[in-house]
């Protein structure tokens, strides 16, 4: 069975719906002739007139020309995976607190676990975490080294 996608009136992609709602749609008024619908196979966005005459979709050059893109489908999450912490707060501290140029790649990598994670690239938002957390940890241990080696310091120019 085809799922169908239209524009609405007030120019928003709806769906996907089946053929029996896409003609209850039509019946209501809610998808007109001039409508943009889409469905998988079809190389672009046509009008719901085009699709009802027998002939088949336009070719993607001669297509209506309209700013939506074909409809994303979401990828599933595999069984027993999770989101994975992006240490962004975690990033943020060690760079503002420890040691500047490690904290700036930890923030990298945080910052590109969500969007990976939604695009569908589970594995590429892991490794990005995985990638941030060791950055994370690199500034903390820099930062925490350098801390000490400044304290014994001042105390050993102090004594003299």
């Amino acid at each position: 069975m085809d799922q169908w996608y239209y524009v609405d009136a007030s120019g928003e992609q709806q769906g996907p719906v089946d053929d029996a709602q896409l003609q209850q749609l039509v019946q209501s008024g809610k998808v007109a002739g001039s409508s943009l619908v889409w469905k998988t196979g079809m190389p672009d966005w046509v009008s719901y007139s085009s699709t009802q005459t027998g002939s088949p979709p336009l070719p993607p050059s001669q297509a209506t020309n309209n700013p939506y893109a074909t409809p994303a489908t979401r990828t599933q999450v595999p069984a027993g995976m999770s989101k994975p912490d992006s240490y962004m707060v975690q990033s943020i501290l060690v760079t503002l607190f420890c040691c500047l140029p490690f904290g700036i790649v930890a923030i990298v990598s945080a910052s590109q676990v969500d969007s990976k994670w939604s695009a569908g690239d589970f594995e590429g938002a892991k490794v990005s975490s995985d990638s941030a957390k060791k950055w994370t940890n690199i500034s903390f241990f820099i930062g925490l080294v350098g801390a000490v080696l400044y304290f014994l310091l001042v105390a050993i120019a102090g004594i003299q």
